[in-house]
């Protein structure tokens, strides 16, 4: 379920009301002039109740991106990131968008006050309901329905609202998108075997709960300068399996090649290259594992190679025999006698950074 939700990552709010004031009202953002290139964004919330969730009520959000705008180009800018999505994502864009440009979704308040107002949960069934009925095959797939929910828009949008306006917290990219979720503990990665991968919120440094939401990882440093909490260093330290992107496979049910655990290399005390594996289900104490890995041909191509290893399930380190070599040729022998290179062998791993959003504020019409 929760890999499905996260399929579902479309343009969404999150939004809230202040104590000293009605909510209800129009809020807009223009830039531009009328015709030609453009943008506006408005967003309307209603005392009207929402009849489908409790406690809610009803809110509209419309955008305008102006006659220069299409959906398709956008789309095709990241194709590269998502070639196999591509195609269908352009098919279901022109399935949900409505005709005058207008959102139906649900919002309710919080308890939750920061510097930019107070956060507002929302949430939407309009692009479900849509699709559902241009496509009745959805409609039976339960989980379908969590996708609009604000406990996962939030993950993407988040908005506050004080007395003058709402400000929407936007990630500027897809790359801080990536980025973004990753803090929330969910890790896609198009570029991996793995599409999405869990992140352990538990072992994720930060606040956690209701109160994650909307932070950025910090970097924490005394009167001096010096570096006391690095959060950023800290997920990478964690997740450095998850982050991995050198794969060991081995067939699957069909005999197609399956990745079944990452690699990981570290420098020990004398400078030596180490390497350590974690297999995505663990299992037994010291493993004698075979399968394959891909490394870099002479020809810059990626090509598979038999590995046999064994290695320790405590401190996941592989038990194989250095080969003596220093620089790009350092490397390792197998329990099969195969040599392997660490420069053709390791993949660049993902890296977690800060990520970056802008803070777009919609004025009181």
């Amino acid at each position: 379920m929760k890999r499905l939700k996260m399929l579902s990552l479309v343009p969404a709010l999150c939004l809230c009301s202040c104590s000293q004031s009605t909510p209800y009202g129009l809020y807009e953002f223009r830039l531009g002039k009328t015709d030609g290139a453009h943008f506006g964004v408005s967003v309307e919330l209603l005392e009207e109740a929402n009849p489908d969730h409790e406690g809610a009520k009803k809110m509209y959000l419309a955008a305008d991106f102006g006659s220069d705008f299409n959906i398709e180009t956008v789309i095709d800018e990241y194709s590269s990131d998502i070639p196999f999505l591509a195609d269908i994502v352009k098919e279901i864009a022109k399935a949900i968008l409505p005709e005058d440009g207008r959102f139906e979704g649900y919002y309710t308040l919080t308890n939750i006050n920061t510097s930019y107002g107070t956060r507002v949960k929302i949430g939407s069934d309009f692009i479900i309901k849509t699709l559902a009925e241009k496509y009745p095959a959805l409609a039976d797939i339960e989980e379908l329905y969590d996708i609009s929910t604000p406990e996962i828009i939030e993950m993407v949008l988040c908005t506050y609202l004080n007395t003058k306006q709402i400000t929407f917290q936007i990630p500027v990219s897809l790359a801080d998108v990536q980025q973004q979720l990753a803090w929330y503990g969910y890790f896609i990665d198009f570029s991996s075997d793995r599409l999405i991968v869990d992140l352990d919120l538990a072992k994720l440094p930060g606040a956690q709960g209701e109160e994650r939401i909307g932070t950025h990882p910090e970097i924490i440093k005394d009167n001096k300068g010096n570096v006391l909490v690095n959060q950023i260093d800290q997920v990478n330290q964690t997740f450095q399996f998850e982050f991995s992107h050198t794969f060991l496979y081995q067939p699957d049910e069909l005999g197609f090649p399956e990745a079944v655990g990452s690699f990981v290399t570290k420098l020990n005390e004398k400078n030596e290259t180490v390497l350590y594996y974690s297999p995505f289900e663990e299992g037994g104490t010291n493993m004698d594992i075979e399968g394959k890995v891909y490394v870099t041909s002479f020809l810059d191509e990626r090509v598979t190679k038999d590995i046999k290893f064994s290695y320790s399930t405590n401190s996941k380190e592989v038990i194989v025999t250095p080969n003596g070599k220093q620089g790009k040729d350092e490397g390792f022998i197998d329990s099969s006698g195969n040599e392997f290179t660490y420069s053709t062998f390791m993949e660049k791993p993902f890296t977690f950074r800060d990520f970056h959003d802008v803070r777009l504020g919609l004025a009181k019409v």
